[in-house]
């Protein structure tokens, strides 16, 4: 007998077939069907296994509108994959980035201060306890330095958090505690990739990080939007040029030789309209070939 899971399994692999399925169910506002606790269970990676709660317009996204288990980033994790060494998940949400990595590093420490992500992302650590037990969650937020903050909130998208007031959004705020990643993992020496992903504060971020990426030399998946910069009186080009006074080449994602970003470049797609984009910086000397 078919179960609402099963049911909603098969109709999520539908809808990934056919996005007109979902547009259908947008139109008709079939989302306001689904409860709290209504969850779509995906399977990444070949065995780790995440929930969404489908009562929330950012999970059914991910869940009937995106191929999540072909994302660029779980192949970037097992191209740099490094037995030996750490990964941090900066912005770490559910924790589905999180459990892909742990497959293929020592360690993960998951960083993610929203009390709503902090929930939705123990729950899917309890779904793969082999994979858990490698992952240490680090409830508070980052910054340039360590002080008290505010995350703000688009009270439909508690994916979309912000350490600044995200423009033209109702929104919802909880107080958070914002330390350095210096602070923290400066005197490491297995650090080998941090992903970044802040909703804008990701440069703010890297201020604090000067001395984990000097002295560890990581690789660095970082999510880059001028628009978001902006909200901290940042711009793109700040990220391009801390790394680069630091011999770090920018590598558009998915990881390929033939998309490295001179400055030029790497300006003109920032600028550009349309969401953000992830790109990957590599030290010069650890530079791979394309698979």
């Amino acid at each position: 007998m078919w179960t609402k899971r099963a049911l909603l399994s098969a109709f999520g692999r539908m809808c990934r077939r056919s996005p007109w399925l979902t547009k259908l169910g947008r139109a008709m506002k079939l989302g306001r069907l689904f409860a709290a606790g209504d969850m779509g269970r995906l399977v990444l990676d070949g065995d780790v296994q995440v929930d969404f709660d489908l009562s929330v317009r950012d999970f059914r996204y991910l869940y009937f509108m995106t191929d999540l288990a072909s994302s660029p980033e779980f192949n970037l994790l097992k191209r740099l994959q490094n037995p030996e060494g750490i990964f941090i998940d900066i912005g770490a949400s559910t924790g589905f980035i999180s459990l892909v990595a742990a497959k293929y590093y020592k360690h993960v420490f998951a960083i993610e201060p929203g009390f709503s992500n902090l929930r939705y992302l123990r729950h899917n650590l309890n779904l793969n306890p082999n994979l858990s037990k490698k992952i240490t969650v680090l409830p508070f937020a980052l910054d340039k330095c360590q002080k008290a903050g505010s995350l703000y909130f688009d009270s439909d998208r508690p994916l979309i958090a912000s350490l600044a007031p995200i423009e033209g959004s109702v929104t919802r705020s909880e107080n958070v505690q914002c330390r350095t990643l210096d602070s923290i993992f400066s005197k490491y020496k297995d650090v080998t990739l941090i992903k970044i992903d802040t909703e804008g504060s990701e440069y703010n971020i890297l201020l604090g990080s000067v001395y984990t990426i000097k002295n560890n030399r990581p690789f660095v998946i970082c999510e880059i939007s001028d628009v978001m910069q902006r909200r901290f009186q940042n711009k793109a080009s700040d990220i391009y040029d801390y790394f680069a006074d630091l011999n770090y080449i920018c590598v558009l994602s998915p990881y390929n030789r033939d998309l490295i970003l001179n400055r030029d470049r790497f300006n003109e797609r920032a600028s550009q309209a349309g969401g953000p984009f992830n790109v990957l910086f590599s030290p010069r000397e650890s530079l791979i070939d394309p698979a």
